[in-house]
């Protein structure tokens, strides 16, 4: 015994899309298909999976621009062509578009001029190079700066050189530079003029950089630094002698230091250095605490030295103690003992000069 078993329903082939429902602006076109079933009546109770309807965007381009002109104008589409308007005469260097507009234009021979209004071409005003003057059809101008005399025909400019002797009209000599703007980064400017009959004064002027652009340099005998934002400039001589450096010099008791200011064509000064002329001597020195092995003395202790002068012959000669004094002095000491600091005083003998002279070079006391 067989059992018969319903096929499932199926899709037929989808149609033929519809027209679209809009010829631009963007619309919608449609197509169907249809679901086959068993003519079983189970089968009839069954549906198709999906949608029997299918919708898709159409024509999506925007509709041209529908244009009503007025005012006598007709309809181009070229509307941006040279030769439409007053100021795209072929004279005036027009350049024709690489891609035309349409739009509302004069019918020929009229073209529009910058009100809108459709004219003859000996109604448009020609311009000059500059830009600063119209002229009105047969108006005549001479061009100054081309020596040219011109007449406006049919909204052109035509110039023809002029019969007036325009090469007597020279510049004058550039004037010498002005002052710098900055000690750094700065410019300096000169201008030359020139007058001709029948002509504006005209004024030219030249620019040059007048000082430096670095930001340290020397100028002379000094180095300078620049601040490139405001400009300011500060200098000043960098010498290693210096009056104050030679007065210093005070460490040689034997000797005099004197600035010699800098020669001409030179940066710097120098230090000339004198041997003193005194006669041998004693020269007290200030009194200080002095040390004497571990021990220092208890009160500052005066001091002296044998200074001067001592001419010398085959014998060299120098300036040294001639009678001298042995004091005893206290002086306060440490010592260790059995890991402790013992401190005591004691008395210890110092020699005090009292007199010096000239005597044979030996070893110094």
């Amino acid at each position: 015994m067989s059992i018969k078993t319903d096929k499932k329903p199926t899709w037929s082939e989808w149609s033929p899309w519809e027209n679209c429902s809009q010829a631009c602006n963007g619309g919608e076109r449609i197509r169907y298909r249809t679901c086959i079933k068993d003519t079983s009546h189970c089968q009839q109770q069954i549906t198709c999976d999906g949608s029997d309807k299918q919708i898709e965007p159409c024509n999506t381009e925007s509709c041209p621009q529908q244009y009503t002109c007025s005012n006598g104008q007709i309809m181009s589409n070229c509307s941006n062509a040279c030769g439409h308007t007053c100021n795209t005469l072929t004279c005036r260097s027009c350049n024709e578009p690489s891609m035309c507009v349409s739009g509302c234009v004069c019918p020929d021979p009229l073209v529009m001029n910058a009100f809108g209004q459709c004219v003859q071409l000996n109604e448009c005003l020609c311009q000059t190079s500059d830009g600063k003057t119209n002229l009105v059809s047969g108006q005549t101008m001479f061009d100054e700066n081309k020596c040219e005399d011109c007449l406006c025909s049919n909204g052109c400019l035509e110039c023809h050189p002029s019969s007036k002797d325009c090469s007597t009209c020279q510049w004058s000599e550039w004037t010498p530079f002005g002052v710098c703007s900055a000690k750094c980064n700065g410019t300096q400017t000169r201008y030359r003029s020139r007058a001709c009959v029948g002509l504006q004064p005209e004024i030219e002027h030249e620019d040059q950089p007048c000082s430096t652009n670095e930001t340290s340099y020397r100028k002379g005998c000094e180095q300078c630094s620049c601040n490139v934002t405001t400009g300011e400039e500060i200098c000043h001589v960098q010498c290693a002698i210096t009056p104050d450096v030679c007065s210093n010099l005070t460490n040689d008791p034997f000797s005099i230091y004197e600035y010699i200011p800098q020669a001409d064509g030179e940066c710097c000064g120098s230090c000339n250095r004198t041997n003193k002329t005194e006669p041998c001597s004693v020269q007290e020195l200030p009194s200080e605490q002095i040390t004497y092995s571990d021990c220092v003395s208890i009160n500052p202790i005066a001091r002296q030295q044998c200074l001067g002068t001592c001419i010398s012959g085959m014998t060299c000669r120098c300036c040294s103690p001639s009678k001298i004094t042995m004091e005893q002095i206290p002086v306060e000491c440490q010592r260790i003992e059995n890991n402790s600091t013992i401190t005591f005083i004691k008395e210890i003998p110092y020699a005090k000069i009292n007199s010096c002279s000239c005597q044979e070079c030996i070893k110094n006391l």
